[in-house]
This record gives structure tokens, sequence and C-alpha cells, in this order.
């Protein structure tokens, strides 16, 4: 993110107006070299100036701005406020440029396509106090600029980026044995004080001061320095590179090469026609081959030329010949000459091959040729190191191996014969013993333990290798002087038997190979995930192994999401970003336009640089994401959805279709796995619409993406339910995926304990019928069934019953005795009445009214009763009566049928359209004192127009204990026939009141009641119903009655006459 240097920007109470050749400027002084990116300058427009350009210029001595455009960069002009109060705009340039520190630049404004009315004007101060530069102005484009308004200041900041030292590396010298002198300049301090500076230098091009380093300290200024660089290895090129730090980083110089020298001063030898060698201090030197010569240069060489016979200076020489070597010496090829105890020349003969020439102190020439042995070779060591050579390097780091040989053969007889080997062990059982290599010519073991598993050896056995054999392999397993052959089973005299395998040198990779085959990726630390947030995941640092190779896994925590504060090319700025350099490696998801680039550096916490230019400020990212997998064919192909931070809690992998929904209350299964490199990990969908034990149980998928088979490892398994944000995480390096719910109730032990939440305790069920019930607070509560009840159901009351409404269950409240429940237009009710809306059956069963009257009411116009046969019956429809008691008192009712409305029945004689007729026909047990039964039918008629007739037939006396009734005008008489007639007999079995006939009993007071009669047996009514009933003229009439001719007189006066003279006879006015 930019940095303000430099600033100008308060206090303002003017401005002055760039338009066309009219330009401004403002020159400023750097505190800091920095890399400038942008300007901001407070200004307003008027009118419309157009594009405005600024630019940073030099300055010459006469602080004017000089020279061309050092950065340049434009704005829109006629996108200013138009308030004097103006704006702070910044135009970013082009390209940035580097300022020097203490040096004076120029800010140069412009509007060229600007006039009078349409300026670019500048706000700055009149009297100004900025001390850095001052206000310019030019009226010809730039070409000149004056010195008006010295005290003025315009409003200016300037921003940029800081910027690293610079350096460069020179070469080496003074390269002696295992120390040398590097020599480098710093040019440009930056933008920081140095506070480190030197060498650095490796055997690889681009050393960094990781590796091996000098450090000088702080430096306060440019120029040269140099480095003592110590602990080189003889013999060995190196690489350095001057280095020089400040708080913005570290520069390099370019590499150096050089070799570190051998300790081997005196040492020459041929190059071409001339010779190379060692002086005195272990220093290289070259000696040029010429005809002759004479103190003088050869070829441009002035170090030690030397002639082609070996004579230095002849002229010079006091003894020709002293100090030469004898040509006669060098007789056999290979030979070498060596100065003698006395400095004589000595020659050496060549050695055999493989050898080396050695220092021997009793050899005339101080050296000889020999092979090395392993102990005299010595090995990087601080000094007085107890352990120093090749010989203890093999000692501590060989293993015993069979390297070739001791091939197995059954022999028959209970012991194998081993072939001629070779191997390498220690001598003795010892972390110190020396290891040798060895021959072993074979052999045949001593008798195996039958039907047992045997482990033969080779024993080194202090230099003669012997066989030896146990059945245990802590017998000899450990011992490094023995080495494992095979391994044998005796069963009899038949031996079943294997061969080690002969690693020798591959015995690390045989190791390495073993893992890979195992587990081509493990987890050996960390990698732990949790749930963070709303399904989001975190994971820890951890190791991974593939084979032996170790690799550090990056830590991730889903989502790490921010917004980019900067726009900077292949780079993510973020002030509050909290980036780490575990950061690097790992992917980051712009999801504003959905795009993806690698972390390839960490530069701070705010910035990290990328492998691609992704981002411009204000655009959001994700740091840390996954990738989620599902397939639609089977596994054919995989479809990778880039940029995931939470686990799903609605989905599963149908493979045969793609995403399916998951089902409420059911689980889905996620599989997280981690990429061997640590920098990426993935999400697989489980394949299953789970129920929770079928979630546990579930294993790992076996068709997964290519990625996660060959390149990854599974850290995780996910358990989600649909529509839930709880994840249960289970570890496959801890957990195996089995159901935790026990099929057998005899593995849950110790539920007793309260650390089963889970569970339903077994002692809560105390009583019979008891019920366990959800408390709300997760765990259950004990209820009996009538709280249970109370729960469930609204009844309150026996007799209650339960009906849903429109929302829920509701009460019903007992109704009335005898109501019947009926159905209402949406809900039942207790009713007075049935109204049937279909057919009623009985299924010949009893209808029992109880104590009350039993009512069928029908309503509605031409409605009425119809009752109808289901099988032929003589005389068409019977409707039976019968008393409900076997023997049924004097004066107990059959019952009253009550018939309102139109016709009573349509039955009879269908043939016959004109007739209608039906009987009611009442029978009856013997009653009384009388032996027959009593019946009678009571027959409706209609024939043709006639009126409506009643007639009543009695099969035998009609005996009734209570009236006959007969309104209107109706008739009570015989059925026409000449001889019919009826009695009305009083029969008075109790010698009680007689009976009474009553015809039209009187109901008001103009028309009294009268009676006749007397000893009880009464004929009774009123005066027009006597009068009624005497008009009808009988076969007989009692003789005060009827005339002389047999008719009836003035009924009137004979009436009133009966009720003067026949008082006696019962003739009364009733009470």
């Amino acid at each position: 993110m930019a940095t303000l240097y430099e600033n100008y920007n308060s206090g303002d109470d003017e401005a002055h107006a760039s338009q066309g050749n009219f330009w401004h400027a403002q020159t400023f002084t750097t505190s800091a070299g920095h890399t400038t990116s942008s300007v901001k300058l407070k200004v307003y427009r008027t009118g419309s100036p157009g594009t405005i350009t600024v630019s940073i210029r030099a300055v010459d001595e006469d602080g004017k701005p000089t020279g061309s455009d050092l950065a340049t960069g434009t704005t829109d002009g006629d996108t200013l406020t138009t308030s004097s109060i103006a704006e702070w705009r910044e135009i970013t340039f082009v390209a940035a440029y580097s300022l020097v520190i203490d040096t004076q630049y120029a800010i140069a404004t412009r509007a060229l396509s600007g006039s009078s009315g349409n300026t670019v004007n500048w706000r700055d101060v009149a009297s100004g106090s900025y001390t850095g530069g001052r206000f310019r102005n030019s009226s010809n484009g730039g070409t000149t600029w004056g010195d008006a308004f010295a005290a003025t200041d315009f409003m200016f900041e300037v921003w940029g980026d800081p910027i690293a030292p610079t350096v460069t590396t020179q070469s080496m010298r003074d390269v002696v044995g295992v120390t040398a002198t590097g020599q480098g300049n710093i040019t440009d301090l930056g933008s920081a004080s140095v506070t480190a500076h030197g060498h650095c230098w490796g055997t690889s091009v681009d050393p960094t001061t990781a590796d091996s380093s000098v450090d000088n300290g702080a430096k306060t200024s440019t120029g040269a320095f140099t480095s003592a660089i110590a602990n080189l290895t003889p013999g060995t090129g190196y690489y350095t590179r001057a280095f020089a730090t400040n708080s913005e980083g570290t520069s390099y110089g370019a590499n150096v090469y050089f070799v570190a020298s051998t300790d081997r001063a005196g040492y020459t030898w041929m190059e071409g026609s001339n010779f190379r060698g060692f002086d005195e201090n272990a220093i290289e030197r070259k000696y040029i081959h010429t005809d002759d010569v004479d103190d003088t240069a050869v070829n441009g060489e002035i170090e030690f030329p030397i002639s082609s016979n070996w004579a230095y200076d002849h002229v010079a020489a006091a003894d020709p010949h002293t100090g030469y070597v004898l040509e006669s010496l060098f007789d056999a090829k290979g030979d070498i000459i060596a100065a003698s105890a006395d400095n004589t020349p000595a020659k050496v003969t060549v050695g055999a091959n493989n050898e080396y020439i050695v220092a021997a102190s009793g050899e005339t020439a101080g050296i000889k040729w020999q092979t090395i042995p392993a102990t005299d070779v010595e090995v990087s060591e601080l000094p007085t190191a107890t352990y120093d050579d090749v010989q203890d390097y093999i000692n501590f780091f060989g293993d015993r191996t069979l390297l070739s040989g001791g091939a197995i053969t059954d022999n028959g007889d209970g012991t194998v014969a081993i072939d001629s080997l070779t191997g390498w062990c220690k001598e003795t059982d010892s972390d110190t013993a020396v290891g040798k290599f060895f021959d072993f010519a074979g052999g045949n073991t001593a008798a195996l333990t039958d039907v047992t598993t045997n482990y033969v050896y080779v024993d080194y056995n202090g230099g003669t290798p012997q066989l030896v054999v146990s059945t245990s392999l802590l017998t000899h397993g450990f011992k490094q002087d023995h080495i494992l052959i095979g391994t044998c089973f005796r069963d009899g005299t038949k031996t079943h038997f294997h061969q080690v395998s002969t690693i020798g040198i591959g015995r690390i990779n045989r190791s390495d190979m073993h893992h890979r085959e195992e587990d081509p990726v493990h987890r050996a630390t960390g990698i732990v995930t949790s749930s963070v947030g709303t399904r989001n995941l975190g994971v820890t640092t951890g190791v991974l192994y593939e084979g032996n190779s170790r690799h550090t896994t990056l830590p991730f925590t889903t989502p790490n999401a921010g917004t980019a504060d900067d726009t900077e090319a292949n780079t993510l700025h973020d002030a509050d970003g909290g980036f780490a350099t575990t950061d690097v490696g790992k992917t980051v998801h712009n999801t504003t336009d959905d795009t993806y680039a690698t972390v390839t550096a960490f530069v701070d916490s705010g910035q990290l640089t990328l492998d691609a230019d992704i981002f411009i400020s204000g655009e959001n990212y994700d740091l840390d994401i996954f990738s989620y997998w599902y397939t639609s064919d089977s596994g054919s192909t995989w479809t990778e959805v880039n940029g995931s931070t939470a686990i799903s809690n609605s989905q599963y992998n149908n493979i045969a279709s793609g995403l399916a929904s998951l089902t409420a209350n059911r689980y889905g299964v996620h599989w997280v796995y981690m990429e061997v490199d640590g920098e990426h990990f993935h999400a697989v969908y489980g394949q299953g619409n789970y129920k929770v034990n079928e979630a546990e149980e579930a294993t790992p998928p076996s068709i997964l993406p290519d990625v996660v088979v060959n390149y990854s490892v599974l850290i995780a398994k996910i358990i989600c339910q649909e529509g839930t944000d709880t994840l249960t995480i289970l570890f496959p390096w801890t957990t195996v995926f089995t159901s935790t719910l026990a099929t057998d109730h005899g593995s849950l032990g110790g539920l007793t304990d309260d650390d089963h939440t889970q569970y339903i305790r077994h002692a809560l069920a105390t009583a019979a019928n008891d019920f366990l019930v959800a408390s709300g607070s997760g765990a259950y509560v004990k209820k009996t069934l009538a709280e249970t009840l109370a729960l469930i159901s609204p009844l309150t009351t026996r007799g209650d019953i339960m009906f849903r409404n429109a929302t829920v269950n509701a009460r019903l409240a007992k109704g009335t005795q005898g109501y019947p429940l009926v159905m209402g237009a949406n809900e039942p009710q207790w009713g007075g009445g049935i109204t049937l809306n279909g057919t009623l059956t009985l299924g010949g069963q009893v209808f029992d009214a109880g104590s009350g009257d039993a009512e069928i009411d029908t309503t509605g116009a031409s409605k009425g009763l119809i009752i109808k046969s289901g099988y032929a019956l003589s005389g068409g429809v019977r409707v039976q009566l019968y008393h409900n008691s076997a023997t049924p008192a004097i004066n107990d009712d059959f019952g009253q049928v009550s018939f309102i409305g139109n016709t009573l029945v349509n039955g009879g004689n269908p043939a016959d359209t004109n007739i209608q007729y039906g009987d009611f026909l009442c029978r009856a047990v013997a009653v009384l004192d009388e032996a027959e039964s009593a019946w009678f039918r009571w027959r409706l008629m209609n024939a043709g127009s006639l009126d409506l007739a009643m007639t009543l037939n009695f099969g035998g006396d009609l005996t009734p204990f209570g009236f006959i009734q007969i309104n209107d005008t109706k008739k009570l008489r015989t059925g026409g026939i000449d001889d019919d007639y009826f009695t009305i007999d009083a029969h008075d079995n109790d010698d009680a009141a007689g009976t009474v006939v009553e015809i039209a009993r009187a109901l008001s007071a103009t028309d009294p009641e009268f009676q006749i009669g007397n000893n009880g047996n009464v004929l009774r009514g009123s005066r027009a119903g006597l009068l009624g009933f005497f008009n009808v003229a009988p076969q007989s009439q009692p003789a005060h009655i009827v005339d002389a001719d047999g008719t009836l007189g003035d009924i009137t006066t004979k009436f009133n006459q009966l009720l003067a003279d026949m008082a006696t006879l019962g003739l009364q006015a009733a009470a």
C-alpha cells in the first residue's frame, strides 16, 4: 500500500489557474528515497478544462523544473468539482519513478485543451511556509519557468513505495586456504538507513543471507566495503554476493565465482605450454613459457617468466648448474621428483593403480604411494571430534545386511543348506565397533526346531563367520554382528522357507518403498479439523509423510476473507489482512470476479505477492478455501466447485445424477482430504441420504477424483444433519467409522452414569404405563398415563368426545342423556333429532327409546315417512308394535303412533293404481281375562276421487283402556253390512268407576259439557257434540229419543226435555 512521503496540505487561501500554455509547478525535496506512484493535488475547475496532465520533473540549479517528464499521469478535469473549496484529486503515474533522498523535484501541471473560461485551479497559500520548494509558473508551455510569487506554495501530496538499497559485488581477493576477502559497494542507501551489509556465499548460484554469510552491521553512507569470509573448504567452488538491508528489504549484487585454494603450497603442474602452481602462501600463480628471458615482460606477463630450457637469467646465475633438476631422474612414466632431507631431488617411482601419494616421514622423499584406508579419509568436523573419518561414518551409519548369495535349500532332514554369500556387519555387537565386508562360504544349519518358525543368521563370530539358528527374533535380531539370512518353518522332514531381500545400499530406498506401498501418504501430527463459524472449517498445521519424505502442511480457517485496499500488479493488499508466511502456496479467490491466483511470497501482514494479476482496490477475497467434488456419472467424470468455504447441510451426491437434496432429518457425510504438499484441501460429497447410524458407519467412497486418490490423504469425516449447522467431525487416525448406536443393549454399559446424556435412562421407567416426554431442555421427564393424556387430549370429563376442528384437536362436551350425536355443517354436535341423508339400516337390531318418546319427523313439501318391505308379505308392509314386557299389566300402553301429513303408506296392490292402502296391524297377547288374543287393523283407503276413508276392523272385542277419538266430521261406524253393529261395553273388572264414552268434549263456556249415564257408565260430551251424535240414525235408538215413526224429531227440543225429565237417568251438567 502506498505511503505518503512529502506534502503541504493545509492553510490554502487562494488558487491559480492553468490552461493552454499557462502551466504551474511546485518543487519539493525528498526526505527519503522512494518510488513515487502518484500525487494528490487540491484542485477545482472552471468550465470544462478537459484532460489535466501532471508530471514529475527534475529541477535545475536555480530550483526550476527542467528536462522531460520523469513520471506522468492524467485525470479528467471535467469531472472535478466546481466549488472553490476544491477537492483532493489523485493522479496515478503510468510508470513509477524512483526518487533519490535529499533531492529536489517538481510537480508540473497543465490543461492543454483549456482556455480562459475553462481552467484547472490549484489551491495554494499566498504566504506559504513549505521549506522544501516553492511555486513556479510558465507561460510558454513549460519551456521556461518564472520566479513570480516566491512566497506561494501549492497544496500537494507525494505518494509512493519505499525502496531497498542498491549494492554491487566485486571480485574476491586473498583467497587463501579456508578464508577469502569479499568486496562490495553500496551505491544507494534506498529509502531508509542500511541496517546490515556484507557478503553471503554458497556452492549454488544466488546465495542469500539464509546461507553462509557475514554481516558487517549498519552503514550510513554509500561506498565500497569488504567482508572477511571464513570456513571455506579448500578446492571447493563458491558463489558469493554482496548484500545490503534496510527496512524495505535486502538487496543483492551479482554473483562472483571463486574456488577456495587447496593447502598445497609449492605444488606445480603443466597447463598447455605453461606452468601453474601454488606459491608459499598457497596462492595460485602462472609461469609463462618462452624461448629465453632476461627479466622482461613476455606475452604481456610480468610475473615469473620461465625459459624453455628451464634456465632463468643465465647471465645473472653465479653457478649455472646449481638448483636445476637432473633430467635423468625422470626415467619412467609417472615418476615424480620430491625434495629429500638435504633438499636434493629424489625420485618417487609411480605407484600401483588406485594408490595415492601420502606423507611418509621414513621415506627419502618424505612421500610414498599407497591405498588410503577409510580411517585416513577425513570428514568435515569441528576440531578434536572423537569420530572424524570415513570409517567412523560407516561404522555408525552402516547397517548389517546380506549383500549377495545366501540361497536356501531344504536338505530333507530337518536342516537347510545356505549358499555362499557376501555381507557387511560390525565386528562385535557394539555401536562403536568397526563395520566390515566379508565373504562366507556357506554350509548347513543345525537341526531346526520342529513345527516352529526358525530364524537363520550368519554370525560374524570375530572374523570366522558361522550359521546360527533361533526360534525367537529377539535372540539375534538386534545384534549388530549377526545378519538375518532367512525364515524357515520345519514340518517334520519338510521345511518351508523364504530368504530375506539383499537390500544392500538400497536399504533406505526399500524403507521408502515400504511406506509408499503400505500407505502412499499418511499423517504424522497435527492437521486437526474443527468446526468454526457456520459450518466453516479450521485445520491446524501438521506433518504429512509421503514415503520417507516429510511435508509440513499449512493452517486453514475458512472463510479467511477481506477486501483489497490497493491496486498493484500481482499483489494482494489489505492492511487488515493479517497475512503470515504460512499463506505462501495457498490459492486466493477473488470472489468479486471469481478469479484465482497462488500466493508466491509473503511481504508483510498487509501484502502478499501472487502469480497472477487479479485484484484491484475494493474487490473481495477468500484466502482459505477448498474444492468441493461430486460426480454425475458414477465417477467417469468429476465436477470441482472451487472457492468453497462451508460444509453443505442440504445436499449429497447421487452418483448417477449429481447433487441431490437431503430429506428431512437425514444426514450427509463429507470426506475431507489434504494434498501431499499441504497447501490445498478438498471435500468430497458423501454418496448417501443417510440415517444417523448409516452416516456413522459410512466408509470412504470407493470412487473418488484422481487428485484425491493419487495426491491426497483423508484428514476428516464430517457428518451434518439436514438443515442444521452442527458438524460432527471424526478423524481417520483415531476413529473406526462404525455406528455408536449399539445393536446389542449389552454393549451400553455405564448408562447409569450421568455422562451419557444422549441416552434415555432406564431408571425413569418405574411404573406401568409411564411415558417419557421431552422436557424442551435436552432431556426427558417421566409422565403418568393421566399426565400424558392431559398433554395430548383436550378431554376433561367423562363422556367428552374429541374431534378435529379446523386447526387442532378439540373437545365436544358430554351431551344430554338420550340426545343423539349428529354432524353439523363442519363439526359434530349433540341434537334432538337425526337427519338422515342416506339409508338407516338397523340390521335386525332393536331401536329402544327408553323411557321417553321415539319420534320420526319428516320436513319439507311433499315429504313423509315411507316404510318399504324388502320381501313379499301378504297384505303389504308390516309394522309391528310389541310391548317390551312379556306380561304387560292391564293399563300398559303399546305406545302411540302419530301420522301427520299426506299418504301414510304407498303400497298395496301395485296393479290397482286408483287404490292406495296400507294396514297398521297391532297384535296383543291375551290380556285381562280374555282367552283369545285381540287384534285390530287400521286401513287407509283412497279409491279414485273418494275422500280418504279409514276402516278400523276388529277381529274380536275391542277393549281399549284409554279412549278412541274421532275428529272433525269423521265417523265411527260398522263396516256397512246391515246386521253389523258395535257395542260400547262398560267393562269394569275392578268395580271401580265405569267406562266413559266421550263425544266432542266442550272446550268453552258457550258449549257446556253434558253426560248421560249412571253407575260410572257415562256418555259424555258437549251439547253440540251430543247433538251431532244423535243426528246419526242407527237401526235402533232409545224410545225416549226416537219418534214413533222411527225418526228423530226436533233433537234440540227433545234434548232440552231430556235435560229436565231424565235427571234421574244421570243426565246432568258436567262440573
